[in-house]
């Protein structure tokens, strides 16, 4: 299962960075942003969190701007992630 969400500002965005993952060879899937994450935003990438350093690279090459990482912890509770 796909532990981490990386959360995105537009659909293009989410979809650059989908395309710019396969293409290195990372698994990740683009799907609505969990309730209370991202305000207002509608979509996210989730993704492996052993895969945090790839996606962090990538983030910075296409250079676009995000509002978080994110990963649940063992209550069920999202927090943030730093990259």
């Amino acid at each position: 299962m796909m532990d981490r969400v990386v959360v995105v500002r537009s659909r293009q965005q989410a979809f650059a960075l989908e395309n710019y993952l396969f293409s290195r060879g990372v698994k990740a899937a683009i799907a609505s942003t969990p309730v209370g994450l991202g305000k207002g935003c509608s979509l996210s990438l989730w993704f492996y969190a052993g895969d945090t350093s790839l996606v962090a690279s990538a983030i910075k090459a296409l250079g676009i701007p995000i509002i978080g990482i994110y990963q649940k912890d063992n209550l069920n509770r999202w927090f943030k992630v730093s990259y």
